[in-house]
């Protein structure tokens, strides 16, 4: 999960997202320049030679 200012409007407690956490490879959650580094990439022409991928950012997540 990506943390968004969202999360700061919710009334849950900051332990309900370290527990959440824990669930991620990196034990932690992802930060919304994360997500925009990849779309920056990915829009990039650095990322000329990339087709018909699936770029997946969740910390590890998906492989877990």
């Amino acid at each position: 999960w990506v943390r968004t200012k969202i999360h700061e409007k919710t009334s849950l407690p900051d332990t309900v997202y370290d527990l959440k956490a824990k669930n991620y490879p990196l034990k932690r959650p992802g930060e919304p320049e994360e997500v925009a580094n990849v779309i920056c990439f990915m829009a990039s022409g650095l990322a000329s030679f990339v087709t018909g991928s699936a770029v997946f950012v969740d910390g590890g997540h998906m492989i877990y």
